[in-house]
């Protein structure tokens, strides 16, 4: 239905025609819209200990245009006796716009899953006029885990005040309850600030500690009784001691022949106790407040590592995987090799060490007898450089057979060299005594020396024959015929 409404200007508005129009927007009125809303379609009310309870809550709400009228609120299902309705809601009217939270109480009777309806029924005139919700919720039993069985404190002396702790663990999916603790036995014993019932969350854990404080040195017993909600563990019965060393009231927990009081320092491992043979295993198995001594999992030697972490020598605390290595025939650093480093090892695995004359422990090439060869280095660690070879100057002039020296024996004879008469090629460029009396420095098989007057030209020399007249000695003798 659509409301129409029309404005007409007065002067043209017949008579009672207003009065028609007036009357027709009231009756629509009147007749306005209403609808429902309902969230959730599911109401999960959880996991709850039998006879416990949870509440939700299922919103009903007017979205029409009018109010709404709640007829009823039922629930219905073979579990409907465990799931209620908090309050009677039903002819609750709800003007438009508005909402009513229906409280849902589930209080399961026992263990299981439950499951029923809740139809809310309403006037609504657009959309459905009732709604049905799933309801759901799981019954379930605490669950506890206490822990030690058995409490025992030793040997404890006079004047002590001394403390052991009982746990218990809630492990299932509901709270667990400690709805008492009694200790009974010698006075000596307590329990230290606990008030009952005690309610541990699912997954959460309740600490009781007993305290002990003897008043003599006899030895002393009590039982701890705990009353639980979890119907498989109602009662616990802890038994506790104290300076029982020996005898039949010795409590020896783990049953290897000795009590906590008797020297057990782990009474609850079977392979710890006094005299034990020490293990590989983090705890004290001998009991004398060493853990792991004698074995490759003890420092030994007090410098941080044992056999385990890479210590060579657990013997000496100067050996270890963060020690300097040293000059002392000793792996110090424990990386397999001695003395690296330093100069007592052979870097460059040519026999040598730098004590052992070795000139350059990083060139495998160079140690003392190695032969020389033109590289540039030391070969033989003499102190010289490519001696007797092409590369080295032998006769220090300068010059090695390489750069041109043609006597490497002689220091008068390099390419720098000043050329002599002395049938030597002192400046080593091919040709002996050029420039000098000694050469025949104009190739007619005479030199100055052999007799040659001028050893600028070929037709003066003593072979030649004098040519008269001519001025000049040609066969020289002395004289120009």
């Amino acid at each position: 239905m659509y409301a129409v409404r029309m404005r007409l200007p007065s002067p043209f508005l017949a008579p009672g025609l207003g009065l028609a129009l007036m009357g027709c927007v009231d009756n629509q009125l009147s007749a306005a819209s209403t609808k429902l809303a309902v969230n959730p379609e599911l109401l999960d009310l959880g996991v709850v200990a039998p006879l416990g309870s949870s509440t939700g809550t299922v919103s009903v709400s007017s979205v029409g245009l009018g109010a709404l009228t709640v007829s009823s609120l039922t629930i219905s299902g073979n579990d409907s006796d465990v799931f209620a309705i908090d309050g009677d809601l039903g002819g609750t009217s709800l003007p438009k716009g508005e909402s009513l939270d229906v409280p849902v109480v589930f209080t399961p009777s026992a263990v299981g899953a439950y499951e029923a309806d809740l139809t809310v029924q309403t006037d609504a005139n657009t959309g459905e006029a009732a709604f049905t919700v799933h309801l759901r919720g799981l019954g379930a039993s605490p669950s506890l885990v206490v822990a030690p069985s058995a409490v025992d404190f030793g040997h404890v002396e006079l004047g002590a005040d001394v403390f052991e702790v009982i746990t218990l663990q809630s492990i299932g999916p509901v709270p667990a309850t400690l709805t008492s603790a009694e200790l009974t036995g010698d006075g000596t014993f307590y329990l230290v600030e606990l008030t009952t019932p005690a309610e541990i969350a699912s997954g959460a854990s309740l600490e009781l500690s007993v305290g002990f404080g003897p008043l003599n040195a006899d030895p002393q017993t009590a039982v701890l009784t705990l009353a639980t909600d979890d119907p498989d563990l109602p009662s616990v019965i802890i038994p506790i001691s104290a300076n029982v060393c020996l005898g039949e009231g010795a409590f020896d927990a783990d049953g290897d022949g000795y009590s906590a009081c008797a020297g057990d320092c782990d009474d609850t491992n079977i392979t710890v106790l006094p005299g034990a043979t020490e293990l590989e295993d983090g705890l004290d198995n001998d009991c004398d407040g060493t853990l792991d001594e004698g074995t490759e999992a003890y420092d030994d030697d007090g410098d941080g590592y044992n056999e385990q972490e890479g210590d060579c020598n657990d013997g000496d605390a100067a050996v270890s995987p963060s020690a300097a290595e040293s000059e002392n025939g000793i792996d110090d650093d424990c990386n397999g090799a001695v003395d690296d480093g330093t100069d007592a090892y052979d870097d460059d695995g040519d026999g040598f060490t730098e004590q052992g004359g070795d000139c350059d422990d990083a060139e495998s090439s160079t140690s003392p007898g190695s032969p020389e060869t033109p590289d540039g280095l030391d070969n033989d660690c003499d102190g010289s450089t490519d001696e007797d070879t092409r590369a080295g100057d032998d006769d220090g002039d300068g010059y090695d057979e390489a750069t041109g020296d043609c006597d490497d024996g002689d220091a008068s004879v390099s390419p720098d060299g000043v050329e002599l008469a002395n049938g030597m090629d002192d400046d080593c460029d091919g040709t002996v005594d050029e420039g000098t009396s000694a050469w025949d420095d104009d190739g007619d098989g005479y030199t100055e020396d052999g007799g040659d007057c001028d050893d600028t030209t070929t037709s003066i020399g003593p072979h030649r024959l004098e040519v008269v007249g001519d001025g000049i000695d040609n066969d020289c003798d002395g004289s120009a015929e």
